[in-house]
């Protein structure tokens, strides 16, 4: 898993999940858990900057294909803040 790699290797890890389609437990217990969504206008950035955040790995998508294929559009509501 590439937070328990991070981990591992020594920086400090913040994971942002809706746990729309997870699980709490799906994430290292030994990175700080922000429960949020990726949309909420304020929420994001609040947590990148009380976390001088430096680097973001993205790594939500569907656990189904049917799904991303029948929406393929859903990507925009995970990149809007990236421009």
């Amino acid at each position: 898993m590439v937070t328990e790699e991070l981990l591992n290797d020594g920086p400090e890890v913040v994971v942002f999940d809706s746990l729309f389609k997870g699980h709490r437990a799906a994430a290292d217990r030994r990175a700080k858990f922000v429960e949020g969504e990726l949309m909420n206008p304020g929420l994001l950035p609040r947590t990148l900057k009380e976390n001088s955040v430096q680097a973001i790995i993205h790594l939500a998508a569907h656990s189904l294909v049917t799904a991303s294929v029948e929406t393929p559009r859903n990507i925009t509501t995970t990149t809007w803040w990236a421009d």
